[in-house]
């Protein structure tokens, strides 16, 4: 895939996704569903009411997969549309979105773009690394180079901190470490093969 990234006018990138698919397109536009409390706005009631927002993730930004093939026309068929300012450029030409970039959003994402708030920005989106996993301490972290394993991360999303269990001292110790600090974690595709 080869994807574009669309500069798109502000708060129209969900409109901007609906007209592109409409088209024909493979769009990516990674939105939040929000629950928000405003004013009602009927007269005497005084109250509130909860209502839904989509706001995108990326703002300003819609990703677009384009087949230069089949649409020998598509830099000025999707640049003319009213919603989309241009393309993202380098050096003049629409610059290649590698499918790697958008990949950690797309996984958490459900068909139509959106993702919850929590799968952005809780620790454990960030960390795919489960108990069992083996490790090692980065720069920083006091060990660095000492290999270990992954023992719980229960605290992971209230401190940001997993606990680790290395050999120390002719004995396995356990120790609580930010997981920043640790490299070579296995990734979801990596446990799979293994």
């Amino acid at each position: 895939m080869t994807w574009r990234a669309l500069y798109c006018s502000a708060g129209l990138e969900l409109k901007a996704r609906d007209v592109l698919v409409a088209m024909g397109h493979t769009v990516f536009c990674p939105y939040e569903r929000e629950k928000r409390r405003v004013a009602s706005r009927a007269a005497g009631t005084g109250g509130w009411r909860l209502v839904f927002v989509d706001t995108p993730v990326f703002l300003n930004y819609v990703f677009v997969d384009v087949d230069e093939d089949t649409s020998p026309d598509w830099v000025t068929e999707i640049g003319g549309l009213r919603e989309v300012l241009d393309f993202v450029r380098c050096a003049g030409a629409p610059l290649a979105v590698p499918a790697a970039q958008l990949k950690d959003v797309m996984e958490v994402a459900d068909e139509r773009g959106m993702v919850s708030s929590a799968d952005l920005t809780k620790n454990s989106y960030k960390f795919r690394a489960v108990a069992g996993d083996a490790c090692s301490f980065g720069p920083g972290a006091g060990l660095e180079g000492v290999a270990g394993r992954i023992a719980s991360v229960a605290d992971l999303d209230k401190t940001g901190q997993v606990v680790v269990v290395v050999n120390l001292f002719g004995g396995e110790q356990e120790v609580k470490v930010d997981h920043r600090l640790l490299k070579n974690t296995p990734q979801p595709e990596q446990r799979a093969a293994a």
